[in-house]
């Protein structure tokens, strides 16, 4: 390896680290890192049966089994210390990045821009939450098999032995890493469209490999979405759409004001959203008008909407709406700096020291806003109290910080935080975290009214059916608390510790076979759940079947003791 190269790796490395690097020190994030990691028995080390399990479930609807295998190596390392999942985190970002810096320069041939793009990739804040958020592990590591994938594409047009082999061989590791890196064929015939000077029908046949391999995981990730929480309509979905595109670029130029959360509230019509179509109606027609003179700009917008086009789909998920994700962009965000190299390249940017002055500048300033972007995730609180700052409507943000105060005991400082929410929207969450907070301080009459009134705002939230359920049973009106389990099953059949309430009631009343059932779907739903290991293992033991019950007891209490390395 050349001097300078090395100098170039490094160099990306520590910036990263500089600018990433106090992620090191902080615990895991709340929410997903909880079932993917600290209660996840699947990656607890290297076996055939952890192996077997990642390779034959979702988490629990998207198939990550490379990521869950990148999981295991850290375990192997640090156990449940977060601080060796923050760091091959970051560590791949860096890799991303050098990645970058190597394709631009197999594109645009002009190495300071090369470096200058990989750096930009590097340090801008949009990646925080990617580079952050352990969750985000198959974000990053998809992306660096991706990078891969394209990079041998290239060298296999030109000639060289192998590439091509090694490039499907890669694309492969990028779907079982993160099923969204699909669309990557339609990236590649871009390519070969405006770079690579390719007939149609050549390029159309080098892709059938891809094009094989990108249905077959197609099929396996609509398999997994058995669980649909909440859906638009396509009209919909093309409106959130339009208005994702045109946010995620202003955020590219105006990089402030960066969250976890981008939440919508309110309708959506085309009354409210047409300057959004109206914008990318415009943007499509410059890529038009440019095919010819400009084809780096073309493949630029083209690509950028094509891989960011499969995010799309998950604009609504349990029952809230988001226009836009940041760590969605991760891909995208190389499209852009592909044609933004090219530019730099067109207007002579080498060649002038102005360019080389204002391009340090962006970047020290970026790696600043990153530098305090990542201090936002050092706490659950912190991340919470940001987002709600950024968007005072976002209910998710005001829930999960209203619940977070609830368990510390901080009851007044939870209502204030969802009496603000209705302000801006009567979201039936928020009128289920009253509810949690009424049961809590034993003011039963106003936590059922307020769990009642969320169901009236959503009749099929199975959360606040299970809510009410969980108020009468353990208020003693079983019979009720029963039914409203029952209802909240049949609302979400995933619904686990649903199914577990339910089946506790029924083992108390030695209905053994359908206690069975009940925890055997639920298990089935969530193998990592503590209350259904923990149930099952009571009830095999009363079954007679003590040695396996004994499994399903151990697995309970090493789940146990995950949850307190979380808190």
């Amino acid at each position: 390896m050349k001097k300078q190269t090395t100098i170039v790796i490094l160099g990306i490395f520590l910036a990263v680290f500089l600018t990433f690097g106090q992620a090191l020190q902080y615990n895991f994030a709340p929410s997903d890192d909880l079932f993917l990691v600290v209660q996840n028995l699947a990656i607890r080390g290297i076996n055939f049966t952890n192996l077997k399990t990642i390779f034959t479930t979702y988490d629990p609807e998207l198939y990550i089994p490379l990521t869950f295998v990148s999981y295991q190596i850290d375990y192997l390392i640090g156990g449940l210390d977060p601080f060796i999942y923050h760091l091959s985190n970051i560590i791949l970002h860096a890799a991303n990045s050098v990645l970058v810096v190597w394709l631009l320069q197999l594109v645009v041939q002009r190495r300071s821009i090369a470096i200058f793009g990989g750096l930009l990739f590097a340090l801008h804040p949009i990646q925080t939450e990617t580079v952050v958020w352990i969750a985000s592990r198959k974000d990053l590591l998809s992306t660096f098999f991706l990078l891969g994938t394209f990079i041998s594409y290239i060298y296999a047009g030109r000639g060289i032995k192998y590439a091509y082999s090694i490039s499907i061989a890669l694309f492969l590791c990028a779907l079982l890493s993160k099923v969204n890196v699909l669309i990557l064929p339609l990236v590649l015939f871009l390519y070969d469209l405006y770079f690579a000077d390719e007939s149609i029908k050549k390029s159309a046949q080098n892709k059938l490999p891809y094009i094989a391999l990108a249905i077959v995981f197609l099929i396996i990730a609509l398999a997994g979405k058995e669980r649909v929480v909440s859906a638009l309509s396509l009209f919909e979905m093309f409106l959130l759409a339009c208005k994702s595109t045109l946010f995620y670029l202003g955020k590219l130029v105006l990089p402030v004001g960066f969250t976890t959360i981008y939440p919508h509230n309110g309708p959506i019509t085309l009354v409210g959203f047409w300057p959004y179509v109206l914008g990318v109606v415009i943007l499509l027609s410059i890529a038009y008008k440019a095919r010819q003179r400009y084809p780096w700009l073309t493949f630029g917008i083209l690509g950028y909407g094509t891989t960011l086009a499969p995010s799309f789909s998950n604009a609504a998920k349990a029952g809230y709406i988001f226009f836009a994700v940041d760590r969605y962009m991760y891909v995208p965000f190389i499209l852009v700096i592909i044609a933004l190299a090219c530019f730099l390249v067109r207007v002579g940017a080498t060649k002038n020291i102005n360019y080389a002055i204002g391009g340090v500048f962006v970047l020290l300033i970026l790696a600043t806003l990153s530098f305090f972007q990542v201090r936002t995730w050092e706490t659950a609180e912190s991340l919470y109290q940001h987002a709600i700052k950024v968007y005072p409507a976002s209910v998710p943000a005001r829930a999960s910080l209203a619940r977070m105060y609830r368990e510390q005991g901080k009851y007044q400082e939870a209502f204030e935080v969802l009496r603000e929410g209705l302000q801006y929207a009567k979201h039936p969450t928020l009128y289920l975290g009253a509810g949690y907070v009424y049961a809590r301080v034993g003011q039963v009459a106003d936590a059922r009214e307020q769990f009642q009134t969320a169901m009236e705002l959503a009749p099929n939230n199975a959360e606040a059916v299970f809510a009410l359920g969980s108020l009468e049973d353990k208020t003693g009106n079983v019979a009720r608390g029963m039914e409203l389990y029952q209802q909240a099953i049949a609302l979400d059949p995933s619904y686990v510790i649903a199914r577990v309430r339910y089946a506790a009631h029924l083992l108390s009343q030695a209905e053994f076979a359908a206690a069975q059932e009940q925890l055997q779907a639920a298990l089935e739903w969530n193998a990592n759940s503590v209350e259904a290991n923990d149930l099952y293992a009571q009830l095999l033991v009363q079954l007679g079947r003590n040695q396996e019950a004994q499994i399903y007891s151990d697995r309970a209490t090493e789940l146990l003791k995950g949850g307190q390395v979380f808190n």
